[in-house]
């Protein structure tokens, strides 16, 4: 069974607890094929933290990966704009 990762804080904003988070993210995924994160007491969520956690996976994994294995749960509004974003601006779709 897989347990939710839940980031400490809710105000994160360093590119290094980014980081962990992005290898935790990536150990789940490994091990039990899916990364629940939790961000329910999440309340802002700086773009470099995002950045470092989701867009450096998305940039690694590639978009697909990080929706086929990644899973969020208690996020505002506004933490998940600011994951789009960020993924957006390291790995941006094309429009034919």
């Amino acid at each position: 069974m897989t347990s939710a990762i839940k980031p400490e804080g809710s105000d994160l904003a360093s590119r290094a607890t980014g980081a962990a988070l992005r290898e935790s993210i990536e150990q789940s995924a490994r091990d039990d094929g899916l990364a629940t994160v939790d961000l329910s007491g999440v309340q802002t969520l700086a773009e470099s933290f995002a950045d470092e956690a989701f867009g450096v996976l998305a940039l690694r994994h590639g978009v697909d990966w990080v929706v086929e294995h990644v899973e969020f749960h208690g996020a505002s509004e506004a933490v998940l704009t600011t994951i789009a974003r960020v993924i957006d601006r390291r790995c941006p779709v094309e429009v034919a």
